[in-house]
């Protein structure tokens, strides 16, 4: 790690830590894609969907908290993220409504 420092924002960061940031926010993007990519797939929903959103916001905002250059990069993954955990907390929904309304018409 270099010893050199940059003035971003009034912190100080090292010099190294900027691309850390834009490693997270790059890694933000390709899970909440990824994530966006297997939700297709039922079958994966609960072991691969949802940590990989959990990880895309997580991610995400650390990229943005450590001042990344590629701000727009973080926050679609975050973005990415959060919109795959709400829609599959809508499948869980309407899952469940199925099965409690097929459970009374039986």
């Amino acid at each position: 790690m270099p010893f050199s420092m940059i003035q971003f924002k009034n912190q100080l960061f090292w010099a190294g830590h900027a691309d850390r940031a834009n490693k997270m926010a790059r890694a933000s993007l390709i899970l909440g894609i990824s994530a966006s990519l297997f939700m297709l797939i039922p079958e994966y929903a609960i072991f691969l969907v949802l940590p990989m959103a959990i990880l895309a916001i997580g991610y995400g905002k650390q990229a943005i908290k450590n001042g990344t250059c590629k701000m727009r990069m973080a926050a679609i993954g975050k973005g990415l993220g959060m919109a795959v955990l709400i829609v599959f907390a809508i499948e869980v929904m309407l899952a469940l409504l199925v099965i409690i309304l097929l459970h009374d018409w039986i």
